[in-house]
């Protein structure tokens, strides 16, 4: 069900990423594998994002958080992966001294600056703070930040959205049509 509900994400069919997550949910609550349940509920709440449905994927951010202290507390890389997701939605529910403070809490774990991937996603989170903030400079350096290590990674889904955020942004300050 997760393959399928990252290729659904990639080609933009939200809805059904969303059914086929809930499957895993399910199936990661009913054999208490907790890891699994917080990264599927990180997945799901990104998806909720994608649709709009933020006040959910904010409730679910912080139930996702407090499975992954309460089941994994020494994994601080689930942690900091639900903080990015909690962040993710504070920033587009305009909650951005909340954001800015989660982006603080997941910058002091080692992890982000030595995993390629969560390297990546952590520039990506900010420049889309920056973004939201009205930053468009410094959210064009970051978003190329995370472009870079995309590239290395071969990413295509951070290299898809960095790319349509660039687009944007590009449009916005050439002001074209």
């Amino acid at each position: 069900y997760y393959v399928s509900a990252y290729i659904y994400e990639y080609e933009g069919v939200y809805g059904k990423a969303k059914e086929a997550l809930e499957q895993c949910i399910e199936i990661a609550q009913q054999e208490q594998m907790y890891r699994e349940l917080c990264m599927s509920w990180n997945f799901y709440n990104h998806t909720l994002i994608m649709l709009d449905d933020l006040k959910n994927a904010e409730k679910h951010a912080r139930e996702s958080i407090q499975l992954a202290i309460t089941h994994q507390p020494a994994d601080d890389l689930l942690y900091c992966q639900c903080l990015y997701i909690l962040a993710s939605v504070q920033i587009e529910l305009s909650l951005f001294a909340d954001a800015l403070d989660n982006i603080s809490k997941i910058n002091q774990y080692a992890i982000v600056q030595l995993n390629n991937n969560e390297h990546s996603h952590f520039m990506y989170l900010i420049a889309t703070y920056e973004l939201r903030t009205g930053d468009l400079q410094q959210a064009i350096i970051y978003f190329h930040k995370a472009e870079e290590i995309a590239l290395i990674l071969n990413n295509h889904l951070m290299l898809k959205n960095t790319a349509q955020h660039l687009v944007e942004i590009y449009k916005n300050i050439y002001i074209l049509p």
